[in-house]
C-alpha cells in the first residue's frame, strides 16, 4: 500500500507516523495545505496511492479518482475497545472529558482522544479491548466516516464552520454520521431539547437516550463549574456511562466535584483590584459566548471578535442588546465592524491588533465588582495561530498586569 498524507498538522504528524510503521507500506508521502497549488497538481501521478485526508481539509478538494481515507476511519477501523463519540456545535469537550473521569473514578480505563487534542491514532497502540476510547468528533472528523461509534452524544446542533462546509445543511449531515452506521446493540445519548439533535437520534438504530434526566437527582451539587451549559454536558456524560458503570452515583461524585473545567472555557485567570478575569477563548460560535455571559452574574467588559467563519451573528446581537450586566464591549478582529452595526450596548471597535493594549485597556475601564471576560465567538485566525494561542496569550497578559 502506498498513503499520501493531505494535511501536516498535529493529526497529518500523527498519520504519518502511524502509516510509515505499518506492515507492508510501500511508501508515506505528504502534501502541506498550499493555497498557490491545488491538490489536483500536487498529486499528479499518485494515482496508485490512497490519499488519507487531515480533518481540517475539505472533502471537496480532493480529486474525484482517489481512494480517500482518513485516520479516524482507521482508527475506528482497528480500534478494538468499545467507542464513545461526542460531538456538537458546543459543549463536546467537557462532556468528553466528564465521561472520561467518570469512567476512571469507576476504576476503568479511558483514552480522551480526537478533537479535543489528542490524535486518536497516535493512541492506537496503547488501547486494550476492556478499555474506553471517549472521542470528541468535530465535523470535519465526521464527514466521511464510515463507522459511528458504539455509544454516540449529540449535544446541540447550530451553524458554525460555514467558512469550510458549503453550507449548514453539509455541516448537520457530517455531524449525523455519528449515528448513521449504528446498530440495535449500539446507544444514542441526545439532547431532547435540541430539534436538530433529536431528529439526528431518531434516525439511529440504536436505544435512545434523552437528556435532560433524572438519573442523579442531585448532580448540580456535584459540579465546580460554571453555567447552566455545564449541568447539561453532565447529564449527557452520566447518561452515556450509566450502564457502564452500574448506576454507581459515587463514581459520578467523585468525578465532578474534582473537576474544574476545561483550559479556555470561562476558566477564571486572577482577580486583580477586585476584578475577575476570564478566559473563555474557546468560544468560537454565539451561543458559547451567550453561556458564558449567562454564567457570569457581574457587570461584564466583554471582548469580542475575530476572523468571519460565516455565521449570522445577528442572533448574538439581539441577545447582547438585552443583556443588562454588560458594561462595555471591545470588538476586536477581521468580523469587528460587522459586530458593530446594529449593536446597541455601550462599545469601542478597536483600532489596534496589539492584545496587550486591548487588555490593558479593558483593565483601566473595569471597576472592583466588574468581570473582564475574553468570549470572542469566532475562529481566532488573523491575530492568533488557534483558540489556544488565544487564550494562553490572554492568561500571559492577565498575570503580567499590575
Amino acid at each position: 500500500m502506498k498513503y499520501v498524507i493531505l494535511g501536516y498538522g498535529i493529526e497529518g504528524a500523527a498519520a504519518e507516523k502511524y502509516f510509515r510503521d505499518l506492515p507492508g507500506v510501500e511508501d508515506v508521502k505528504v502534501i502541506e495545505n498550499d493555497r498557490e497549488r491545488s491538490f489536483a497538481e500536487q498529486l499528479k501521478g499518485l494515482d496508485d496511492y490512497t490519499v488519507v485526508r487531515s480533518p481540517g481539509i475539505a472533502l471537496d478538494k480532493v480529486p474525484k479518482n482517489f481512494k480517500v481515507w482518513s485516520t479516524t476511519n482507521e482508527f475506528f477501523a482497528k480500534c478494538p475497545a468499545t467507542i464513545i463519540g461526542v460531538t456538537g456545535s458546543k459543549g463536546k469537550g467537557t462532556t468528553a472529558t466528564m465521561i472520561a473521569r467518570i469512567l476512571e473514578a469507576k476504576g476503568l480505563t479511558a483514552h480522551l482522544v480526537g478533537n479535543i487534542g489528542q490524535p486518536a491514532i497516535a493512541e492506537l497502540g496503547k488501547i486494550k479491548s476492556a478499555d474506553y476510547v471517549v472521542y470528541e468528533l468535530s465535523s470535519f472528523q465526521l464527514w466521511d466516516i464510515a463507522q459511528s461509534p458504539h455509544i454516540a452524544v449529540l449535544t446541540v446542533l447550530e451553524p458554525d464552520h460555514l467558512d469550510v462546509h458549503a453550507d449548514f445543511d453539509d455541516y448537520e449531515r457530517a455531524k449525523a454520521n455519528i449515528v448513521k452506521f449504528q446498530g440495535p446493540n449500539d446507544l444514542v445519548v441526545y439532547n431532547k431539547n435540541d430539534q436538530l439533535v433529536t431528529r439526528i437520534a431518531q434516525s439511529s438504530q440504536g436505544r435512545k437516550v434523552a437528556y435532560p434526566n433524572q438519573l442523579v437527582p442531585n448532580l448540580r451539587e456535584f459540579l465546580q463549574v460554571l453555567g447552566e451549559h455545564n449541568l447539561r454536558n453532565a447529564e449527557a456524560a452520566v447518561s452515556a456511562v450509566w450502564d457502564i458503570i452500574g448506576g454507581d452515583v459515587a463514581a459520578v461524585k467523585k468525578a465532578l466535584t474534582n473537576f474544574k473545567g476545561l483550559p479556555h472555557h470561562i476558566e477564571l485567570v486572577r482577580e486583580l483590584n477586585g476584578v475577575h478575569y476570564y478566559d473563555d477563548s474557546f468560544s468560537s460560535n454565539p451561543t458559547a459566548t451567550k453561556v458564558a455571559v449567562e454564567a457570569l452574574s457581574d457587570p461584564i467588559i466583554l471582548i469580542l471578535g475575530g476572523s468571519d467563519k460565516g455565521i449570522d451573528m445577528a442572533p448574538l446581537k439581539n441577545f447582547l442588546n438585552g443583556t443588562k450586566n454588560i458594561k462595555k464591549i471591545l470588538l476586536i478582529g477581521q468580523i469587528k465592524d460587522q459586530l458593530a452595526d446594529g449593536l446597541q450596548q455601550d462599545f469601542e471597535v478597536m483600532t489596534t491588533e496589539d492584545f496587550r493594549e486591548i487588555i490593558e485597556h479593558a483593565r483601566d475601564l473595569a471597576m472592583s465588582g466588574d468581570v473582564v471576560l475574553l468570549s470572542p465567538s469566532t475562529a481566532s485566525f488573523g491575530m492568533f495561530k488557534n483558540f489556544y494561542d488565544r487564550g494562553e496569550q490572554f492568561q500571559r497578559i492577565v498575570k503580567e498586569l499590575k
